[in-house]
């Protein structure tokens, strides 16, 4: 008679049964949420049980499992970020809140610990690294449905410095109250209801602050005296020179020397680590104009630019549009030579 194999594996219960078709149904609502972090993670423990069905071990691995799925902390989610920036995509000038949305949104996120800060009027901090901010749009929509139920929503999208989405939902209220007002208020603060888990224990930590990675710019071994001494010992064309970014929030120190038929501006000196001193931050062509040069500028992030440069008595004037469709106005004002 054969015996009994002693490693036979556990028979699966309904429990585990159970467990599994949760488990799936968080995946689903994960990749719903566009949230790509937990869609790994909760994919990765549903293989990891799977595979346990498969080996000859014992249903308390199983309960260990669903133990350490219950105790992943969701605060994590937001902990590298120090600011958040929030933004109404619906608001159409400069000082507009449409129903007190973003006003409402920043007091929330003061409240649990985050530092609340205008694009416009970033710290050095910041500037010198964007990725410590999340960036927060918030928005209100409006519809009509059939027998004309009402419903006023109010919808967050969370991204890193890197546009790359972290969290999105959406809550709405349906005719629930007497004003829109106060319906887009019931929405809001369903909102703030679904982000207190993940907030419930935010504590920043620089060590789960994304980073960004920069493209590669020409590097000019060159340094300042390396500069005013080939000012000083050339003959030079206007352009050529030192100059100091002018009333601008990004302070940058830049030599201008010609190299072959362009003018390149090399970074003596700047606020952000990673533009190093002999980096190209632009590159200047002559134009049939004078005064007028044909340049690609590069952004705080090394991104691009083609666009036009003017030069009148000592100051460059660059206009250009930003990927993320805003205007930009540099100016460069010349240090070295005086004449």
């Amino acid at each position: 008679m054969a015996e009994v194999e002693s490693g036979e594996k556990d028979i699966p219960t309904s429990t585990d049964k159970l467990f599994l078709l949760l488990m799936f149904v968080v995946i689903i609502l994960s990749i719903f949420e566009y949230n790509i972090t937990y869609f790994i993670i909760y994919s990765l423990i549903f293989v990891s049980i799977i595979k346990i069905y498969k080996m000859k071990k014992s249903s308390k691995l199983l309960l260990f499992l669903m133990l350490l799925l219950s105790n992943i902390n969701l605060a994590q989610e937001f902990n590298g970020y120090k600011y958040i920036i929030v933004s109404n995509p619906n608001n159409k000038s400069e000082g507009e809140d449409e129903y007190f949305l973003c006003s409402n949104t920043s007091d929330y996120f003061k409240s649990k610990g985050l530092i609340v800060v205008q694009e416009k009027n970033m710290p050095d901090e910041l500037r010198r690294n964007p990725c410590l901010a999340l960036l927060l749009e918030v928005r209100s929509d409006f519809s009509r449905g059939f027998g004309g139920n009402t419903s006023y929503g109010v919808s967050m999208d969370f991204r890193d410095c890197k546009q790359n989405s972290i969290k999105k939902f959406r809550n709405s209220s349906s005719n629930e109250l007497a004003s829109a007002q106060k319906n887009y208020d019931k929405s809001l603060k369903r909102c703030f209801n679904d982000l207190e888990k993940t907030l419930e224990n935010y504590s920043f930590d620089s060590n789960l602050t994304p980073k960004i990675e920069f493209n590669e710019v020409e590097n000019i071994n060159k340094d300042e005296v390396a500069l005013k001494s080939y000012y000083d010992n050339s003959k030079l064309d206007p352009i050529e020179g030192i100059y100091k970014t002018y009333k601008s929030v990004s302070n940058y120190k830049l030599g201008i020397i010609k190299v072959g038929d362009f003018y390149k501006a090399i970074v003596i000196d700047s606020d952000f680590a990673h533009w190093k001193q002999g980096d190209v931050k632009a590159i200047f062509e002559s134009t049939s104009a004078e005064g007028v040069f044909s340049a690609k500028y590069f952004l705080n992030d090394k991104t691009a630019i083609e666009t036009f440069a003017n030069l009148e008595g000592g100051l460059i004037n660059l206009e250009f549009k930003k990927p993320n469709g805003e205007n930009e106005d540099v100016k460069l004002l010349k240090l070295y030579p005086k004449n």
